[in-house]
């Protein structure tokens, strides 16, 4: 009986091992063709209803991109030829107060460091595919911008005490930490606000924001620096002229981005 019953029994176990290999390997099938449906899902809704994180053509030759390229920056680099109309506005102010250029380069370089931060940390965001809905968007813009003014606190004390230890005159050291800690902040906002409304326009934001950030912070930082240093140093320019001059540069300035980013939407640039 034992004879008859073993060839019987290994028969039956094979035949349930067998179709527990098929159900396994259409199991792993499934969960193959899930896994793929995902990724591309996930890259799908990465660029949902936004323009692209980098660039679509990545076979376009090195001589092509550097034309679209060096268009864009020329076009940027003729918007920063208005710091000079500002810096004409407050030429005053510059000749009452020689060491005030010191801290201009400081100052611009700061700030562009800033905005570079939050625009790195946006665009990590958008290509991550973790800023999608406004909501989202809303509250990332946020906390980019109340971090900015934390660091602006820390850099503005960090600033005064170090300002204070090498002699600065107080005045001059005023206007250099009012103004660090106000570029700092206006470095968060940019740097936040911009790449979000790239996006939303359908602009590659990580080759158009990094740009129209530093122009912006370039030529607000100067206006701020410098408007400042008039309220604490008390130098009331005689002619009018120069800062209503200044402010109509600082406006060309953001017309000109704006402009440059309607360009690019419409694929001229």
């Amino acid at each position: 009986m034992a004879a008859q019953t073993d060839p019987q029994y290994r028969q039956m176990a094979e035949a349930a091992l067998g179709y527990a290999r098929n159900e396994f390997k259409d199991e792993l099938a499934a969960l193959k063709k899930e896994n793929a449906a995902l990724k591309r899902k996930t890259k799908k809704s990465a660029g949902h209803g936004h323009g692209p994180v980098v660039e679509e053509n990545e076979n376009d030759s090195t001589l092509i991109l550097a034309l679209q390229r060096g268009r864009a920056l020329a076009l940027f680099l003729a918007m920063l030829s208005c710091t000079t109309a500002i810096l004409e506005g407050y030429e005053e102010t510059l000749a009452a107060h020689v060491s005030l250029s010191f801290f201009v380069p400081f100052l611009i370089g700061h700030g562009g460091n800033c905005g570079g931060m939050s625009v790195g940390a946006v665009i990590s965001a958008i290509a991550r595919g973790k800023a999608q809905t406004p909501q989202v968007k809303t509250r990332l813009a946020l906390r980019e911008i109340v971090a900015g003014f934390c660091v602006a606190l820390q850099l503005a004390a960090l600033a005064a005490a170090t300002l204070h230890f090498i002699g600065l005159d107080r005045g001059l050291s005023l206007v250099v930490v009012v103004s660090l800690s106000a570029i700092t902040a206006l470095g968060a906002v940019c740097g936040s606000v911009v790449p979000l409304l790239f996006d939303y326009m359908g602009l590659d934001a990580a080759t158009v924001a990094p740009p129209a950030v530093t122009t912006l912070i370039d030529a607000l930082g100067i206006v701020i620096y410098l408007t400042v240093a008039q309220l604490v140093l008390d130098v009331a320019p005689h002619d009018h002229g120069g800062a209503a001059a200044a402010t109509a540069a600082v406006h060309n300035v953001i017309e000109d981005v704006a402009q440059a980013a309607g360009a690019a939407a419409a694929g001229e640039l």
